[in-house]
């Protein structure tokens, strides 16, 4: 299996991926300013043409693609239903409705346009909800999670030094120098996606129709319509991200505006069908217990030096992109929309340049502190993030569409927690009872359990990948001690051994009693009832109908494998595709991508 720290380069990898990241710092660093207003610095003076739009917007985007893998794990080919068809309908919505308004406003935040539609006080609200949105802390998690993989440096040093060098040039240029950053980041990800699901193909052709064959085409995930319109609601999102109003502001024109979006929609789709046919194969190829590593891993398994090195600048082009995107948006909210504002200040445009400047590096302090404290990618998106999201959705339609200024400042503020309550209580019963009704589980704690999805990255800027627990980074191993299952009050359910479902390196609750001879599957009408259903469980999609038995005989129990797709592995120094072989307690084995570990009953 492949550990977080390592996945190794050769010699010519160092070399093109030192070339490569020196050009996109290069680019970044040589952004020269026309001006030293706020407004150059911010917008790069509304001079973003076409090109340089869908450049920077796409690859903004897409900061959570190390989580699509993970989607793609849970979802399979429903992914592209469940990640990609809500944003292109919000996106095509902003596009229509929102992206002309934006850029022909004189206002370049959404806080500013606040205080001029509704008043002082929601401008302030508005600031802080969007720093909230836009401080970059999964983004430094996930960079900091690659630097680690490629160095072997603790989680601590990586962020450390991700986020030092990934944001420099930002300081210097601005938002110029994102965006040509973003060029060379646009280019590298769909390259190097294409390579990589190139070579994929190559290595396993028939890998996609026996999934196909196998399973049908679950165009929703297996979740069924609760959980597709649950994620309807997520694409929302689209509609109040700061990271996305801050590049349609700065079109060169409203019309660039419109028609920018419309083709990043475009975009969208192509790198869709890129990463979850990618996805499909890091599933079945990528020797990783990380989930976030997925990618990074089936790069090591097929790609050949060089290539790899392509693929692998592309993943961390499109984090660093996102990250410096949101800490222009963090730092900027801070500074000119928090405290010019609470200070009553008017700063001369030097000053506030300056005060941005600190504002990208309070941002980034932030951002490494929940980064390190958290280190969970869905604790650091949704555990305020859906709120704000809520919360941001009417006010920002208001100030766009509508050409009337509130009166009553005060309770137009309370309308931003209104509009957040109502937004959880909406979404969190289609997803956590939707899922406890697929999985037969508990729901479990809103941010910790294995029941609560993040949107991804399904674990970006704003794409975000649907995750669950397996996206905390830990330096250290789970704590989470491996325990015997508890009997229950059920004798129906208690048999002569017990496999124990494992996630992201520990074991989960959910555990099957077994007595042999036991057929273990995914039910089908067509094959009737088998002994252990593992069709609820997420991974369940990779399992085949009948995909394996385990018998006893004389005290000796075996793992056959059923002629499945997706093999069937057991753990000794590394996962090894069996036939049959030997079971003992405390054996690790995999049906698929599903993991387990076998134990024996205590006798008697």
């Amino acid at each position: 299996m492949v550990a977080a720290s390592t996945v190794s380069f050769a010699p010519l990898d160092v070399v093109v991926f030192g070339l490569l990241m020196g050009g996109l710092l290069a680019l970044g660093f040589s952004a020269r300013l026309r001006n030293a207003t706020p407004f150059e610095f911010l917008t790069a003076g509304r001079r973003l043409t076409l090109p340089v739009f869908v450049a920077t917007l796409v690859s903004t985007w897409y900061g959570g693609v190390l989580g699509i893998g993970e989607s793609v794990q849970y979802y399979g080919l429903g992914t592209w239903v469940l990640m990609g068809v809500p944003y292109y309908v919000f996106g095509i919505a902003y596009a229509v409705w929102l992206a002309p308004k934006v850029r022909d406003a004189d206002q370049i935040s959404l806080p500013e346009r606040f205080a001029v539609q509704i008043g002082h006080r929601s401008a302030i609200v508005g600031g802080a909800l969007v720093f909230l949105l836009a401080v970059p802390a999964a983004h430094v998690l996930m960079l900091g999670v690659l630097v680690k993989a490629f160095t072997g440096w603790s989680l601590v040093a990586s962020v450390l030094a991700a986020t030092a060098v990934g944001t420099a040039f930002l300081y210097k240029g601005g938002l110029l120098a994102d965006a040509r950053a973003s060029i060379v980041a646009f280019v590298s990800m769909y390259v190097g996606f294409a390579v990589m699901l190139a070579s994929a193909v190559r290595t396993d052709p028939g890998l996609l129709s026996r999934h196909i064959a196998e399973n049908g085409f679950q165009w929703d995930g297996g979740m069924g319509w609760p959980f597709v319109l649950s994620f309807f609601i997520l694409g929302a999102w689209t509609l109040v991200d700061p990271g996305f109003h801050q590049r349609v502001a700065s079109a060169e024109s409203p019309a660039t505006g419109r028609r920018g979006v419309l083709a990043s929609v475009a975009c969208w789709f192509v790198f869709d069908l890129l990463t979850i046919g990618t996805g499909m194969y890091a599933v079945s190829l990528a020797k990783t217990n990380e989930p976030l590593l997925l990618f990074p891993a089936l790069g090591e398994s097929v790609l050949s030096p060089g290539l790899k090195a392509l693929f692998v600048f592309g993943l961390v082009g499109t984090v660093v992109s996102a990250m410096v995107g949101y800490t222009l948006v963090a730092g900027a909210s801070l500074a000119r929309d928090l405290a010019a504002r609470i200070a009553r200040s008017a700063p001369t445009d030097g000053q506030m340049v300056v005060w941005t400047r600190i504002g990208f590096a309070v941002s980034s302090l932030v951002a490494i502190t929940l980064a390190l404290q958290i280190r969970s990618v869905v604790a650091l998106w949704y555990a305020w993030a859906g709120a704000v999201v809520g919360a941001l959705l009417v006010p920002v339609w208001h100030v766009y569409r509508t050409e009337t200024r509130l009166s009553g400042d005060g309770h137009f503020v309370y309308r931003f927690g209104g509009m957040a309550v109502l937004w959880n209580s909406q979404r969190q019963p289609l997803l956590g009872g939707n899922l406890t009704h697929r999985t037969g589980r508990e729901r479990r704690d809103p941010v910790a359990g294995p029941a609560r999805f993040g949107y991804s990255s399904g674990c970006g800027g704003a794409r975000r990948a649907p995750i669950q627990e397996t996206c905390t980074m830990n330096d250290e191993p789970s704590e989470l001690a491996p325990t015997e299952p508890e009997a229950t009050s059920d004798d129906a359910v208690i048999g002569r051994a017990s496999l124990t479902v494992k996630r992201s390196g520990a074991e989960t609750s959910d555990v099957f009693w077994i007595n042999p001879p036991a057929v273990i599957g995914r039910f089908d009408p067509a094959v009737g009832p088998i002994d252990v259903d593992l069709g609820p469980l997420p991974e369940g999609a990779y399992v085949s109908r009948k995909h394996a038995k385990i018998t006893e005989e004389d005290g000796v129990w075996t793992l056959t494998d059923l002629g499945s797709s997706n093999g069937t592995f057991l753990l000794r120094e590394d996962f090894e595709r069996i036939d049959a072989a030997e079971l003992t307690d405390g054996d690790e084995f995999a049906l698929g991508n599903a993991r387990f570990v076998f134990r024996l009953a205590p006798s008697g």
